[in-house]
């Protein structure tokens, strides 16, 4: 009953101290052959991918990349443009010119940081593009070279981790 009673307390005490960010501080894509800007060959089952994206300090996003239904990923990138056009490769999330085999779940992590670039405002291009639809994650194979699966990035708001009194 002792142990009860703390955790009780202790999310009481913690209620308070979660909030929800107020301005973006993560990125999600959900990437679909359909959203491609061709007309890529896929088989049957349908490839897709989600990139998440976090933003833990104003230098520096982490990034996970998980797929179903697709083989041999040969890159992935984050692109500069808008839902209905091309763009230019912003940031490599991955790059294997020898393909990924098939991919059932996890693809990569990693992150990029401010430093990774040759300016700050490169890196502040790449955050803006990624918050105002300008920004979209996709996934190359051998068979679509252009793409295989393409997904719109979107900010989202989680919340923010507690401040602890100590």
């Amino acid at each position: 009953m002792k142990k009860t009673s703390i955790l009780a307390l202790s999310a009481l005490l913690l209620a308070p101290a979660l909030g929800w960010a107020t301005t973006p501080n993560a990125y999600i894509a959900a990437a679909s052959p359909s959203q491609e800007s061709h007309a890529p060959t896929v088989g049957s089952p349908i490839p897709s991918c989600i990139a998440s994206f976090r933003k833990f300090s104003v230098d520096k996003i982490t990034y996970q990349i998980r797929c179903i239904n697709i083989t041999d990923i040969t890159a992935a990138h984050i692109h500069n443009a808008d839902a209905d056009s091309n763009g230019g490769v912003l940031v490599t999330l991955y790059n294997n010119p020898g393909g990924s085999g098939t991919v059932v779940g996890f693809l990569t992590k990693g992150s990029f940081q401010r430093s990774d670039f040759g300016t700050s405002a490169e890196y502040d291009a790449i955050i803006t593009a990624m918050e105002t639809d300008q920004a979209y994650f996709n996934a190359h194979t051998p068979t679509n070279p252009g793409g295989e699966v393409r997904g719109q990035i979107v900010p989202i708001r989680l919340p923010v981790a507690p401040k602890l009194p100590f």
